[in-house]
């Protein structure tokens, strides 16, 4: 072997190790890449060439179409998906509106209490509850008033109101005549300060 073929052989071997172990790794110059890009290349040329043909469209515009239709799939995936989840059962039937005269009630009371110069966001509890007290005092002898409070006071009054307004009863053994004369023993204090302990002191002779 002469001296020159050594010499080309050996650069050929100093140029396979400096370019990643002798071609086990292809670089971008390797004509099989270069072969493949080329093919894919004019595929893609054919086959936008034979778009525009038929189409009578330029390269910006079949690029404008293909968007165009992406998107509408895009559209469509979108409503097929809004459609299979959508409720079967409507709104007002799944959460009916209340229209019974108590909730009538107690809606006309929270639009009464509502203060709409507040802030929903900032100041929830001064926009829901913000009025209550313009519309109310405190009575005397409490610190404090609150809803529940009230509402057991009206409760109160009511029951005092029909115990009061029964009719008297004509048989003492009812449960009407003793529910009555029990309320009014109570409500009598100047008879329970005049009686003090007879009364408990009969019951207890009795037994």
């Amino acid at each position: 072997m002469s001296s020159e073929l050594k010499d080309t052989v050996k650069d050929h071997h100093n140029n396979g190790v400096e370019g990643g172990g002798g071609g086990s790794n292809p670089s971008e110059c390797d004509p099989c890449i270069e072969e493949r890009k080329s093919r894919g290349r004019v595929l893609w040329g054919r086959t936008e060439k034979k778009l525009r043909d038929k189409s009578g469209l330029t390269r910006n515009g079949l690029y404008y179409v293909g968007g165009l239709l992406l998107l509408l799939f895009t559209l469509l995936i979108v409503i097929v998906t809004l459609v299979a989840n959508w409720p079967t059962t409507p709104h007002h039937r799944r959460f009916p509106v209340c229209k019974s005269d108590s909730c009538l009630r107690a809606s006309s009371q929270i639009q009464l209490y509502l203060n709409q110069s507040a802030s929903q966001c900032r100041d929830v509890w001064n926009w829901a509850c913000g009025s209550w007290m313009s519309h109310r005092t405190i009575p005397d002898g409490y610190s404090k008033w609150n809803q529940r409070q009230e509402l057991r006071q009206q409760e109160a009054t009511r029951i005092r109101d029909l115990i009061t307004t029964l009719p008297l009863p004509l048989h003492t053994n009812t449960v009407k005549w003793k529910l009555k004369h029990f309320y009014e023993s109570c409500v009598e204090i100047d008879n329970v300060n005049t009686d003090e302990a007879r009364p408990l002191t009969s019951i207890i002779s009795e037994l």
